[in-house]
């Protein structure tokens, strides 16, 4: 008889733990924080932009009306995988919620700062949240993606009984760095006679034109070129000509007999330090496809296109 006591002791015991767990409330984290690409200044998210983060939270039936209590464990950084930092902060409308509506008109704000406290009625129901922050590089940043975790903790205490739920909200941002690009000097055939094939003009020797790329905040980091494999030559009358351009580079000015051929879509590895500006340094050459007899005399001219993307 003493084990048989004994048993049902331990299963009302067991009934009372679930018991528990069933009255916590369920976060649920529907969108992380996006502070976006191409950031080379103060971007600031407010809570009611298409990127800010968004939570909910379901409460069940609880037996009496009791209180809740929302914190925040805030970032005062984001990193990139090489340590580097981004200052995130958040203002005193950050944050809002609204009451048993998915909808930010008409929600009321709070500073995310403080967290929230208030009343919670005994009936079901879901409100909903949304955070928003500021990023601010320094003036000698890294151009990099960055991202941090921001912890949300729920506490509803009913009675002397508390209850609990919490998650992670993920907030990212990338910066990048101010492409730019300068070229000195043009490709010139000189007189191409019909019928023959003009030589080719090297980029490694003589007056190849030169192109410079740099990169604010680009030290180190990795370009992308692109170009078309062929280039149309024009007169003032429609008649054309074909040129093939020949592209080499190096990251080192002035290197231009040790340059390396470049083919469309190469990554390539920009000088200097993560935050300084980075160099790549380009020499065009390339070749006039074979005249046809009975080409129209004139002059013909056209446009190399080089695009350079970063990060």
């Amino acid at each position: 008889m003493k084990w048989m006591v004994q048993s049902v002791f331990l299963l009302m015991l067991s009934f009372s733990v679930n018991e528990a767990m069933a009255q916590n409330p369920t976060m649920t984290i529907t969108q992380d924080l996006s502070f976006g690409t191409n950031i080379t200044g103060t971007r600031t998210i407010a809570y009611n932009a298409s990127t800010a983060a968004a939570f909910s939270i379901q409460f069940p039936n609880y037996s009496q009306s009791g209180t809740l209590s929302l914190t925040f464990i805030l970032p005062s950084d984001l990193t990139d995988d090489a340590g580097d930092n981004l200052p995130i902060s958040f203002a005193a409308n950050s944050a809002a919620y609204h009451v048993g509506v998915n909808s930010t008109r008409g929600a009321t704000t709070f500073n995310p700062n403080n967290g929230l406290n208030g009343t919670l009625g005994r009936a079901a129901h879901t409100d909903y949240f949304w955070l928003g922050g500021t990023v601010t590089p320094g003036i000698n940043y890294t151009a990099s993606t960055y991202t941090g975790t921001i912890t949300v903790l729920a506490v509803v205490t009913i009675g002397t009984q508390q209850y609990n739920a919490s998650q992670t909200i993920t907030a990212t941002a990338t910066l990048t760095g101010n492409v730019s690009m300068s070229v000195t000097g043009s490709l010139d055939f000189g007189l191409v006679v019909a019928g023959t094939t003009p030589p080719s003009l090297s980029a490694q020797s003589g007056t190849a034109p030169s192109i410079t790329t740099s990169v604010t905040h680009g030290g180190g980091g990795q370009i992308t070129v692109t170009y078309s494999p062929r280039t149309v030559l024009n007169d003032p009358y429609g008649n054309t000509l074909t040129f093939t351009p020949s592209l080499f580079g190096s990251n080192v000015a002035g290197n231009q007999a040790g340059a390396t051929a470049v083919t469309s879509g190469s990554s390539l590895t920009l000088s200097g330090r993560r935050n300084q500006t980075g160099y790549y340094y380009f020499w065009l050459g390339g070749a006039l496809n074979p005249v046809p007899n009975g080409q129209q005399p004139g002059t013909y001219s056209g446009n190399f296109v080089l695009s350079v993307t970063y990060p």
